[in-house]
């Protein structure tokens, strides 16, 4: 199983409609199974088209986009506000995957649930083909309010560990912190740095 990882930085690049079409072919020509996805964004002007999702939706987009290029629904995807950002657009988590998605849960690591404080942290989770994944965006290491110690300690709980799990998506935190050995002393393994090339 193929799976990707990626930040969307919710449209503060430049040129998104690329970005999005060059991420949708790198998915299609890699033939990716899973992508978890953090800080993917709508704006709040934008038309609801499904449900919470509107017309541009990132994650919409780029999920359109490769089942264009396949000629066929192949992929689906779940997407989830976790807060508003920049005023003017709605921040969220996804996961998208031409597998099916089941036993979706999701849960508010941060210690605010409150949509209008742009450091409330959500994860997401998705049963995909037996394996649980989880499409996280935690805090930092030094923030007083909403500090990384323990939206991981609510992370840790939340995932089962008598299952097979992979979590992704952006934990704020490099290789030197005491945040990031706070992640490895537990049960999970760095793939990034276990088998990056020297």
């Amino acid at each position: 199983m193929k799976v990707l990882s990626i930040n969307l930085n919710t449209y503060q690049e430049e040129k998104q409609m690329d970005k999005f079409m060059r991420i949708a072919n790198e998915i299609v020509n890699r033939n990716i199974d899973v992508i978890l996805f953090c800080e993917a964004g709508q704006s709040l002007m934008a038309k609801y088209v499904e449900g919470d999702i509107r017309k541009d939706n990132a994650v919409k987009i780029i999920c359109d986009k490769v089942n264009e290029i396949l000629g066929s629904q192949v992929y689906k995807f779940k997407w989830e506000m976790v807060h508003f950002g920049f005023k003017i657009y709605e921040e969220g988590v996804a996961i998208m995957s031409k597998l099916p998605l089941e036993n979706i849960e999701s849960k508010y690591v941060s210690q605010t649930s409150d949509v209008f404080t742009f450091k409330s942290r959500k994860i997401l989770k998705a049963t995909i083909n037996n394996v649980d994944f989880y499409s996280c965006h935690l805090g930092w290491e030094d923030d007083e309010k909403e500090p990384f110690s323990k939206q991981m300690e609510l992370l840790d709980q939340f995932v089962d560990k008598n299952r097979f799990s992979i979590l992704g998506g952006t934990f704020n935190n490099d290789v030197k912190t005491k945040s990031y050995r706070q992640i490895i002393s537990s049960v999970y393994v760095d793939l990034y740095a276990k088998y990056k090339p020297e």
